[in-house]
C-alpha cells in the first residue's frame, strides 16, 4: 500500500520541519512547499492525499491558493486543512465556502494536526467515488 502524501504549505521553515517530523512519524510522506506557487506546482506533480495550508504566504494569499487547488480536477476532492494565526470569522467562513474540511487556529499542537489528518484521510477514503461508465 502506498504511503499517503501530505502537502504541507507554510512559509516558516521551522513549522515545516516540525510538521514533517510528526507526520512522517505518523506514517505519512510530507511534500513541503514554502510559497503559493510552489504549493500549486507540487500539488499538480505529487497528487497529495491531503493538504495542510497556511494562509499567510510570501507570494499569494492562502485563499487564492486554496481556490486554485480546488479548481484542479485532481485536487477537487482532496481534503484541505487550514492552519493559520488568523481567527477572523469572515476568513473562516470564506475558507469553508471554498471547500476547506478543517480550519485550525495557531498555535496548534503538532499531534493535534496529526489527529485531524488521520480523521480526514479516513473520511475521504470512505467517501463514495463517482465512476463514469
Amino acid at each position: 500500500m502506498a504511503v499517503p502524501k501530505i502537502l504541507a504549505v507554510d512559509d516558516d521553515a521551522d513549522t515545516i520541519t516540525i510538521l514533517s517530523a510528526v507526520l512522517e512519524e505518523g506514517g505519512y510522506l510530507v511534500v513541503p512547499a514554502r510559497s503559493g506557487a510552489e504549493a500549486i506546482e507540487r500539488a499538480k506533480r505529487e497528487a497529495p492525499a491531503l493538504v495542510i495550508l497556511d494562509l499567510i504566504l510570501p507570494d499569494r494569499n492562502g485563499l487564492n491558493v486554496l481556490e486554485t487547488l480546488k479548481n484542479l480536477a485532481s485536487m477537487k476532492n482532496v481534503p484541505v486543512l487550514i492552519v493559520s494565526a488568523m481567527p477572523d470569522k469572515l476568513l473562516i467562513e470564506r475558507s469553508y465556502a471554498l471547500g476547506v474540511c478543517q480550519y485550525l487556529i495557531k498555535p496548534v499542537y503538532p499531534l493535534e494536526i496529526l489527529e485531524h489528518v488521520r480523521k480526514h484521510l479516513s473520511r475521504s477514503s470512505k467517501a463514495p467515488s463517482l465512476r463514469i461508465v
